[in-house]
């Protein structure tokens, strides 16, 4: 299953709704592209990017707080639901769709 494209995700964290656009490109198992906080106009690289058949995780850090967030998520067509590990704050849904 491709995971290719521009993602528009959100995730419910500790400051409330984050929106983050996601552009994914893939080569083999890997999945490489830049996540950009929406709300803040940061931007990153998604980090140690891989797929396994529906299954898609990737890390970004988020240079305002020095945390790695950790994403899991499962990619069903044009959809994605999952959750980011944001280190000792814990885990929080993801969800988003393809645009």
């Amino acid at each position: 299953m491709s995971v290719e494209g521009k993602w528009q995700l959100t995730t419910d964290s500790p400051m409330g709704k984050q929106r983050l656009q996601l552009d994914l490109q893939s080569a083999g198992d890997q999945v490489t592209g830049t996540v950009t906080n929406l709300d803040n106009g940061l931007t990153t690289e998604v980090l140690d990017g891989a797929v396994s058949g529906a299954d898609l995780r990737w890390k970004m850090k988020m240079s305002k707080f020095n945390v790695t967030l950790t994403f899991t998520t499962v990619v069903d067509e044009n959809t994605m639901t999952g959750t980011v590990k944001a280190g000792m704050f814990g885990s929080f849904p993801v969800s988003g769709v393809r645009e």
